[in-house]
This record gives structure tokens, sequence and C-alpha cells, in this order.
């Protein structure tokens, strides 16, 4: 990899949502209005240097990113550069004209919120969302659309329903996504500081259920769990270890995120703090931006369990934002391994000293 080159750049469209969701750590809704997001003119900038920079992936997020009334615009000319476009939606606004304006289908990539059943859904999004949301995923299939499917366990009775669960896979099995993609653990930030916390021992379970699946469902729909590898279970590791669909975190020191006006981190979620920001894109020289020491750190110190973990070569700490909101420490230990391990729950084979114990 050249100089400042990045694999992935992760951009805010917009804060601006269509929905108020209980978890969301923006928080956006139709109430948040900032005045002044980027143009498409210094979208158009970004997307450049992002071609300069050899970048494989544009990823929009918000917000809601379809609420632009650009967003075609930033799609395809994100195209035209030869870049994927992924983009982060709740589905609500994905109909036969906005995938008929996109210039080359192949080249996106749509992930779309689907938290549970529909009862389960609609608590966590609002009423009215479940069939439209289900019906969007039914028209990225017949379209041929390359697509995820995000749940976020913010409610955690439903899974151990048999019938509901049961249901729920069915009909993720009938929209046939790419990935299924579950976040067991919400980070308590923005509006999920508002929910009730949920106990470590909630969350191994949730873990416990979910890579169980991913064993008994491989071949029929492929999940990814967004945890740490070290938080699964010892039951697993064998599977584990050879499962090519194993989440080893975002490979952070390869990307980059820009909030929705322009701030420059590490990734999205870390323009939220100012001390996190390299610049800003209509303030600074973006070759300025991408050579500050931010954006180039390479190693990492880790700290607490995460500095004695097997595998910390490979995950390098996972997500940094999430143990950044923690302890406000680049450093810190992933707040789920380090939690996991001061209740016994951190998976023993991949602590030094502790892999052979009984």
């Amino acid at each position: 990899m050249g100089e400042n080159e990045r694999d992935l750049f992760y951009i805010y469209t917009t804060l601006t949502c269509n929905l108020s969701c209980t978890h969301c750590y923006v928080p956006s809704s139709p109430k948040l209005i900032i005045k002044n997001e980027l143009s498409l003119d210094e979208f158009k900038k970004i997307i450049d240097y992002a071609e300069k920079l050899k970048v494989k992936e544009i990823r929009l997020t918000g917000g809601e990113p379809l609420l632009r009334k650009d967003i075609i615009e930033i799609i395809n000319y994100t195209i035209s550069k030869d870049i994927t476009v992924s983009i982060e939606t709740n589905g609500l606004l994905i109909d036969d004209n906005f995938l008929k304006s996109i210039s080359d289908l192949s080249k996106v990539h749509i992930s779309v919120s689907l938290d549970g059943p529909k009862e389960v859904h609609e608590s966590i999004r609002g009423a009215n969302t479940f069939e439209r949301t289900v019906n969007s995923l039914h028209l990225l299939k017949q379209y041929n659309v390359k697509r995820t499917i995000i749940t976020t366990l913010v409610i955690t009775d439903w899974i151990y329903n048999e019938e509901k669960i049961n249901s729920f896979i069915d009909l993720l099995i009938n929209l046939s996504p790419n990935v299924w993609y579950v976040h067991v653990w919400v980070s308590p930030e923005g509006r999920a500081k508002l929910l009730k916390p949920t106990k470590v021992k909630e969350i191994y379970d949730a873990i416990r259920l979910f890579y169980s699946l991913r064993i008994k469902l491989d071949g029929k729909i492929p999940i990814v769990l967004n945890v740490p590898p070290a938080v699964i279970p010892e039951e697993f590791t064998e599977f584990m270890l050879k499962d090519t669909l194993l989440n080893l975190g975002c490979h952070w020191w390869r990307i980059a995120g820009i909030s929705s006006n322009g701030n420059v981190s590490i990734c999205h979620r870390f323009t939220l703090f100012p001390e996190m920001r390299a610049g800003n894109v209509r303030r600074d020289d973006l070759n300025k931006i991408f050579s500050h020491e931010i954006l180039n750190r390479k190693e990492i110190k880790l700290k607490g369990i995460c500095g004695k973990c097997l595998i910390k070569d490979y995950c390098r700490g996972f997500c940094r934002a999430d143990a950044y909101e923690f302890y406000r420490d680049f450093n810190a230990p992933h707040p789920l391994c380090q939690l996991f391990y001061e209740n016994g729950l951190l998976n023993r084979n991949f602590i030094a000293g502790e892999e052979d114990d009984g």
C-alpha cells in the first residue's frame, strides 16, 4: 500500500433521518436538520481524492442517505470512478425509480436494517416499517443487487422463542441476502444510552445462540457476528478457526471517515469526537488531512485483556470506536472483551497463559 492509500471511505451523507430508532448513536431523526452539510460538488471533490488514494469502496451512511436529493448523482459519480458504492439504509425509500437511476447496479451493495419479527422491528423503528422494509428487500433481490441484512439485537427476548426465530430465519432465507450481519451488542451512544443496559451474560447467551446458527445454517445463509472473535464461546473454537466469515474487525488503519459537514477521522464514528479529527475537507488541504498522524496510526499498544490476547495481531482491538467511547483511550481494550474477561466468559483459548488451563 502506497503512502496515504485507503481501502474504504465511510461517509455520513446526512444526519437527518425519516425514523427515530431507539438505538441510534448519532442520534438521527426527522427533527435533526443540519443546515451546512456537504454539497454535491464537495462530495465530488472527496470522491476524486478517493480515486487518487486508490480507495476500493465508498460507504454512504447517515442518517438516511436516500433522503439526499442528489444521492443518485453521488452514487453514479462514485461508480464513474470505478469505486464500489455501499449504502446503509432503513430501506423505506428504495423503489424501482431509485434502482433504475443507478448507472451500474453491479457496483452497488446495499445494507438494509431488519431487526426481527414485525412487532420487534416496529418497536425499535416505528409503526408501518416492517412490511415496507421487507418489500424493499424483495425488490433488491428482484434486481439482483448485492445486499446485506443488518439485525441489531436491541431486544433479545424473541430470539429464544423457537417459533419466532425460525419464522424470521425462514424469511431471511427467502430474501437470500449475501450476508446476514448481526449486531449482538449495542454500544451505549446517542439514544442507546437511554436503553436498559444489557447484562453481560445475556450478551454471551445471544452470541452463543447466533454462532450456533452460523454453524447450523452454513450454506443456507451467511451469518457474520459483529463481535470480537475472543468473545465467541470456547465450544465453537474449532469451527471458528476455519470460519471464512469470522469477523476480524474493520481494518481501522486502512479506512477514513467523513462527517456530513466535512470532518475527517479514522472512521465515521470517530468524527463525533473533536479531539480525534484530522481536519475538515472544507477548511484544510486534503493532502495535509491524510498526512495527519491521526490517520496514519499503524501500530497499537493494546491495554487490558486485549494486550494479553493471542490473536491481537489479527483483531488489533476490533472496533476502536467502541473502545474510545467507553475509555477515551485509543489503546484501551475492547469493552466487550474486557467485560467478558472480568466475568469469566472470555474464550480462554485466546488468553496468553490460560489456553491450556482446565
